[in-house]
């Protein structure tokens, strides 16, 4: 495989922002060809485009565009005395950026679970929303990462949520740990749904959401 294929892979695989440069045109000589690649992360490089010079402004640039709005750019550079290089060719370059997607987890419940779990969250590659009904109970100073939302109504909030969300019901009354998963499991499109409780909760919760004529499909992703 080559090496920044395996590197692309990488960085998928554990949510990790980078750019790829490729060699998209050439004019004259150059030490690599089109179709050369050079993948940039926030402080690794993998694979090469040709060295010296060129390769050196390329990072630069690459490191650049990850910090803006960037998506895809070409850019040329010709391959002179301005590079300190002699091919006296021209090359351009497409840098395509591709940025950590961080997935949503929203957390309902400022108790003690909430506040045990919240400050872990925030260490994981997640963008962490709490929520609480209780104006007094999210912490003044939050973890980085992690936005704080004071709901009444805390099942409100739901709509405004994106798809493939991750919710966690803690709350501190179980009449609304029932009610956020009615309109959890009515929207159908959460990538995860975890209630707190025991079992003897467990068990009720899925026999009232049944009486409530909830698929047996729809309750399994409880």
């Amino acid at each position: 495989m080559k090496v920044w294929l395996e590197a692309q892979w990488q960085c998928e695989q554990h949510n990790q922002s980078y750019v790829l440069v490729s060699i998209v045109a050439l004019q004259g000589s150059s030490p690599r060809g089109v179709g050369s690649k050079l993948l940039v992360t926030e402080d690794q490089q993998f694979d090469s485009i040709g060295g010296g010079h060129l390769e050196y402004k390329a990072i630069a640039q690459a490191r650049l565009m990850m910090t803006q709005e960037h998506q895809t750019e070409i850019i040329d550079y010709p391959l002179g005395a301005s590079l300190g290089q002699c091919c006296g060719g021209k090359v351009s370059l497409m840098f395509e950026v591709f940025k950590a997607t961080k997935m949503p987890v929203v957390v309902f419940g400022a108790g003690h679970v909430g506040r045990a779990l919240v400050p872990l969250l925030a260490q994981l590659p997640v963008q962490v929303t709490w929520v609480d009904s209780r104006y007094d109970m999210l912490p003044k100073e939050l973890p980085h990462g992690v936005v704080g939302m004071q709901e009444e109504h805390p099942q409100d909030y739901i709509t405004d949520c994106v798809a493939n969300s991750c919710y966690l019901v803690m709350t501190h009354h179980h009449g609304v740990d029932l009610a956020l998963t009615e309109v959890i499991l009515k929207r159908g499109d959460a990538y995860y749904l975890g209630v707190i409780g025991s079992v003897t909760k467990g068990r009720k919760f899925r026999q009232r959401l049944a009486a409530k004529d909830y698929s047996v499909n729809s309750i399994s992703h409880l």
